[in-house]
């Protein structure tokens, strides 16, 4: 059977928590300006900034590709990876050196299948929260019998 797309979307807005470093992952920033809070700062951010992608260089000279995200002209702090803003926007065809063929997030045409549950759980903390819990609890117990999950003691 075909896939839910509204879990996968759920899912990722666990990148609300915690941030990436040059030089563990190759990409630098957090994805939104609360890394401590489980909200849906992310969403909004993914429908309300600008985004612009950057070549990454850490110390061992990998090259890799993030989004910067900015206001008004302004760097919001944040960064974004094509798996985040292909909820958002088609970035394909993806180019070689990883590059998106539509550098500039204003520019790219919408993404028809997700665009829609970003835009919920942007406005609806339950119905992510609600999506997140089956999307979450079907990728730790999927490949599992039920003898095999339990409740530690």
């Amino acid at each position: 059977p075909r896939s839910r797309p509204e879990l996968a979307v759920a899912l990722l807005g666990a990148h609300s928590l915690g941030r990436t470093h040059l030089n563990a992952s190759g990409y630098d920033g957090a994805w939104d300006n609360t890394v401590n809070r489980i909200d849906t700062l992310y969403y909004k951010d993914i429908l309300k900034l600008d985004w612009t992608q950057q070549e990454m260089k850490n110390t061992k000279g990998d090259v890799k590709l993030q989004w910067n995200g900015s206001f008004s002209g302004f760097n919001s702090g944040t960064m974004m990876l094509h798996a985040d803003l292909c909820l958002r926007k088609v970035l394909s065809p993806i180019k070689k050196n990883g590059t998106s063929a539509c550098p500039f997030i204003k520019n790219c045409q919408d993404q028809p299948e997700t665009i829609k549950y970003v835009e919920l759980f942007a406005e609806n903390i339950t119905a992510w929260e609600e999506n997140f819990k089956e999307a979450y609890t079907k990728m730790i117990t999927t490949g599992y019998t039920k003898s095999q999950l339990y409740i530690p003691v």
